[in-house]
């Protein structure tokens, strides 16, 4: 262990001495200070009503889950071109985050396919499911929704396995994209 040990640093020594010298007569950088967004430039917020149907969401699963789901929960504004639109329109999106996934003995954190999920069914107001919205795979699925004029996607997703491995066992996580914007006009 000890020729070892001693070979390891004679060949480590020469390396250091490299890093040090390819440094040396390098400007000290500094960090950049803080950039100002222009107000200009600035993420507009989605309106009221969209905020509070992302409000609402976030405060759902806040309230649906307990320290021992290990739930992240975030919300932000943003602007994005939602699915199957053409133009960038401003939005909030709630992401959630179960690292354990959505254990049998904690309420359902989903409806059923045919139903509107808790995210949003505790936002109130009658949600009606938009069929052009729906998309399913084996490590997730979408679904979009509307009421009055907002609209929203609920993304979510897990691990699906795999099906050309009979040994592989999946993991147990589970998240979710709340995605709301207005909609003025153009079909549900």
């Amino acid at each position: 262990m000890g020729q070892h040990a001693d070979l390891m640093n004679s060949q480590l020594l020469p390396f250091g001495l490299l890093v040090l010298i390819a440094c040396e007569g390098q400007p000290h950088r500094v960090a950049a200070p803080p950039v100002r967004i222009p107000a200009s430039q600035a993420i507009p917020s989605p309106g009221a009503e969209v905020s509070a149907t992302c409000a609402a969401g976030a405060r759902w699963w806040q309230s649906a889950t307990t320290a021992a789901d290990s739930a992240r929960v975030t919300g932000l504004d943003t602007v994005l071109v939602p699915p199957l639109g053409s133009q960038p329109v401003s939005a909030c999106v709630v992401r959630t985050w179960l690292a354990h996934g959505r254990r049998d003995d904690r309420p359902a954190f989903r409806g059923s396919d045919d139903s509107v999920p808790p995210v949003l069914r505790h936002a109130g107001g009658e949600w009606r499911p938009l069929l052009r919205y729906v998309a399913d795979g084996p490590d997730g699925n979408l679904s979009g929704y509307q009421h009055a004029q907002v609209r929203c996607t609920v993304a979510q997703s897990w691990d699906g396995g795999d099906d050309s491995d009979s040994t592989y066992v999946a993991d147990e996580w589970y998240g979710q994209e709340l995605t709301c914007w207005a909609e003025r006009g153009g079909r549900p």
